[in-house]
């Protein structure tokens, strides 16, 4: 057994050591730098105030839309006298502006009128794209396309995507994000654009790769607790048996950090695999996304606080887009100001901040568990689910847990009306993933220094391990060729 487990390693180790040292190197740069985004920011910066609406225009427009009621409806100004309505439903956006006819698509004009209030720098050049790119490399952008890729003359090598089909950027990058992004994310998520646009056979390589290098990690730290029995018996010390060099430093590294380096390949694994049914089986799937709904279940010309009402009464927050939402069967309206988002109850003629009360709750969970009993409590302080490393998810919340099958949970924003679900089967993911790869859970993740101090001492501890698995693999592989 013990030479199988050293040929196992040995083997694995000319594979995977490069991939390790990798990861390892990578999770530095990670640590303060993430794969670029759309940033909220710039898409606030170019859209255009809402003017005070006609009620009897708006009226019109709204009974002009499709019967169907949309899963999401948003109104955004086009230019300084012309609004438009974005019905979304069956994931197909329809455009609806006022005084024209319905259509798929923005213009160019519209864009480009978007694309120069968005940055404050000439534009250089605009492509167009049919087709992924490294920096859009995610399936869902093709329902996107075409989209246009604004370069700006800013110094810092700016560029906006904007999609002809929702009329809003998409994503945004600069010089600087580009670099840590190819010496960060890419090569530790392999987010190489021709891998990642599909992500059956991503998912499949990152899969392979994480599981062999977990099966390398759990024989190594095997192999090195023999070690040092062996050692113990023969001379009555744990001193590495490895007198010297990489062996010893690969012996010693390993089985300190050894547990973090398995645990780090095995939860990368586990990202992209559900905890097994057999293993925590879930009753009711669907509730994952009926606690996320937040489609109309009211016409929107039926909300008690009509659109233009609401923009002549929030005049002077200078509103850029409004979404209609319903939280269970309250309407409320999502307002994006230049300066924040305001959650508005649309449930009064007048004006007033979303609070969602226990009673709204209530209602809303005996919908979605008729025949269960659950708790309702408030809780003022984080978790180890509801917990976020930036520390900007809302507190207090309402908690509810379900006595169900799969032992539900909500945590409850009451006033934005956002809803974080976790049953049995997902906490155990969170466990698995999360936790044991970046140590996101209440004790460390609440105390951000003592996080960082961890994360890059595991992260030094493991690039050791890898650095000199590496040296021992070329040796290795060197006498075989011999």
């Amino acid at each position: 057994m013990k030479k199988l487990f050293i040929e196992i390693h040995r083997t694995l180790g000319v594979l995977m050591s490069i991939f390790f040292v990798m990861w390892f190197l990578t999770g530095f740069v990670m640590i303060k730098h993430g794969y670029p985004s759309m940033r909220s920011e710039v898409h606030q910066k170019a859209l255009m105030p809402i003017m005070p609406l006609d009620s009897s225009q708006v009226a019109q427009e709204l009974n002009a839309l499709p019967q169907p009621l949309p899963e999401d409806l948003t109104l955004r100004m086009l230019d300084g006298k012309t609004y438009a309505y974005l019905y979304e439903r069956d994931g197909q956006t329809r455009i609806f502006p006022s005084g024209n006819s319905p259509r798929d698509t923005f213009s160019i004009a519209e864009l480009d009128t978007y694309a120069k209030r968005a940055v404050s720098a000439p534009i250089e050049s605009v492509d167009t794209l049919t087709d992924l790119d490294q920096w859009i490399p995610f399936e869902a952008y093709r329902s996107m396309m075409p989209i246009l890729r604004y370069h700006y003359n800013d110094g810092k090598g700016s560029q906006l995507y904007v999609s002809k089909v929702t009329g809003a950027g998409v994503q945004f990058t600069d010089r600087e994000e580009r670099f840590y992004s190819w010496i960060g994310p890419i090569p530790h998520w392999l987010y190489l654009m021709e891998l990642r646009s599909d992500r059956e056979t991503w998912s499949a390589v990152v899969i392979t790769i994480s599981a062999i290098g977990t099966l390398m990690c759990l024989t190594g730290f095997i192999l090195g607790i023999w070690a040092y029995v062996q050692r113990y018996r023969r001379k009555g010390d744990f001193k590495s048996m490895y007198p010297r060099g990489a062996f010893r430093l690969h012996h010693i590294f390993g089985f300190v950090f050894g547990l973090f380096v398995f645990s780090f390949s095995f939860s990368g694994m586990m990202s992209l695999q559900r905890i097994p049914q057999w293993l925590r089986s879930t009753e009711r799937p669907e509730l994952a996304d009926l606690a996320h709904d937040h489609s109309l279940r009211i016409r929107p010309q039926d909300y008690p606080l009509s659109v233009d009402a609401l923009t002549k009464q929030l005049a002077d927050k200078h509103a850029l887009q409004i979404h209609y939402r319903s939280w269970g069967d309250k309407p409320y309206y999502e307002v994006l100001t230049p300066d924040t988002t305001l959650y508005v109850d649309a449930s009064y003629s007048i004006a007033r901040p979303l609070e969602l009360s226990q009673a709204d709750i209530e209602r809303w969970l005996k919908v979605l568990h008729p025949n269960d009993t659950f708790k309702i409590s408030v809780q003022t302080d984080y978790d180890n689910y509801y917990i976020k490393r930036s520390r900007n998810l809302p507190l207090p919340v309402y908690r509810v847990e379900v006595q169900d099958a799969d032992k539900t949970s909500y945590y409850i924003d009451a006033k934005r009306g956002n809803v974080h679900y976790f049953n049995a089967n997902t906490r155990m993911s969170k466990w698995v993933y999360q936790a044991l790869h970046s140590f996101s859970f209440k004790g460390l993740e609440y105390h951000g220094t003592l996080w960082q101090v961890l994360m890059y001492t595991l992260l030094v501890g493991g690039t050791i391990v890898s650095v000199t698995g590496i040296i021992l693999a070329y040796r290795f592989s060197k006498r075989k060729r011999k």
